[in-house]
Formats: C-alpha cells, structure tokens, sequence
C-alpha cells in the first residue's frame, strides 16, 4: 500500500516537472517562457556600422508562420551585459495600436541615425546597442517571445553569438521559409515578403 502510494507520488512529480519543462526554454541558464513554434522572433540585426558609425544598427522582425500576428504593445528591449532578466532598455516601448505583422512577412526597426540607409518600419533613438549585449522581443503581458545575445552575455537563447564589434546577423531562410540558424552577413536588412527573396510562393495576406 505504501509502495503504490509512493510510486503514485514520484509519477505525478515527474508529470508535473514534465508539463513545466515542455512550456520553458533555457535562456543564458534561466527560465524563460517560451512562445508556441512559429510567430514572431528576431531575425536579424546590426549592432553597429563600424568605427564613426556606431548608430547604423536596427533590428530585424519576421513573421515565420502564414497568418498575421497582432504585435500591439509588444515592446523591442536590450539587456547590457550584466542586467538581469526584466530590467529592460527599450528600444520600441509599444509597437502602436494595430501594428499587425502578415505571414511570412520581415519588418525592420531601425535607430533614426540610420533611417536614411536602412529605410525601415520603425525608427528608435533614445538607446542603442552594444557589444556584449541582448536583444528582447516582449508580447504585451512582458512574456519573452525571442531573445538573441551575443558576445559575452549573460542571457541568449541556445548559445550566445560570436561577435565583436561591427557586421549584420541574420538567420537564414530556407526555400520553405523556414528559419535556420544566424550568420553574419553583407546583405542589408529584409523587408517585405519571404516571397520576394525566396522566388517562391508564401501563404498567407
């Protein structure tokens, strides 16, 4: 009796610990909720333009599932090296009412300095990014949805990237717009449809 009684509690621990872990991704060694797979995530980004040029930056949003996405209120942050998880930097305090992303869809915020070389959907000034740093895209209820760290930061998803000092990430496409892992590129940030870089024909408005 008191072996199934026990045997009942270890099941339901391990049930327990399993439902938690299937909702949670580790990010640089702490919790973070996780969205459901597709949606939004950041897709690229450029931390400077090189030496004089260190406010040529902007941070790349794509929309990896066929359906629009309401990012209302969601919130573009940076956490410099040593900041903990939630003492956020704004870069986009609250995307404007509306602001909905399409399927499939890239869309670039983008620092003022450099709205004149990069174009862009949304322009920011009042923080930039640095080395060593992470990026953090929010949903309205302060629920991480992405966040990308490079250098030596403390908080990344996966593993932090290797960069220092000046270039463009981004992660790459595949012909199913499906999202692959970053790399460093020449290209300039993506705007508009997958469509329109793949050559092929993506769902959704």
């Amino acid at each position: 009796m008191l072996q199934t009684f026990l045997s009942w509690r270890c099941q339901g621990v391990f049930f327990l610990v399993g439902q938690i872990l299937a909702g949670w991704i580790l990010v640089g060694f702490l919790p973070v909720k996780a969205e459901t797979s597709g949606g939004v995530v950041i897709s690229g980004f450029q931390v400077s333009g090189g030496s004089g040029r260190t406010n040529e930056e902007y941070v790349e949003l794509y929309n990896s599932s066929s359906e629009p996405v309401d990012i209302s209120g969601w919130r573009l942050a940076k956490l410099t090296k040593t900041g903990a998880l939630g003492s956020w930097t704004y870069l986009m305090s609250g995307f404007a009412a509306g602001t909905t992303l399409p399927g499939h869809t890239f869309a670039l915020a983008v620092h003022n300095d450099a709205a004149s070389l990069f174009g862009g959907d949304w322009q920011y000034g009042s923080s930039t990014l640095a080395e060593d740093n992470s990026v953090v895209l929010l949903n309205t209820g302060g629920d991480v949805v992405d966040l990308v760290g490079w250098g030596q930061a403390v908080h990344f998803t996966g593993q932090p990237l290797a960069i220092a000092g000046a270039g463009s990430w981004a992660r790459e496409l595949g012909v199913d717009s499906a999202l692959g892992a970053f790399a460093q590129t020449e290209a300039l940030p993506r705007q508009g449809r997958a469509s329109d870089f793949l050559g092929v024909e993506s769902s959704g408005t």
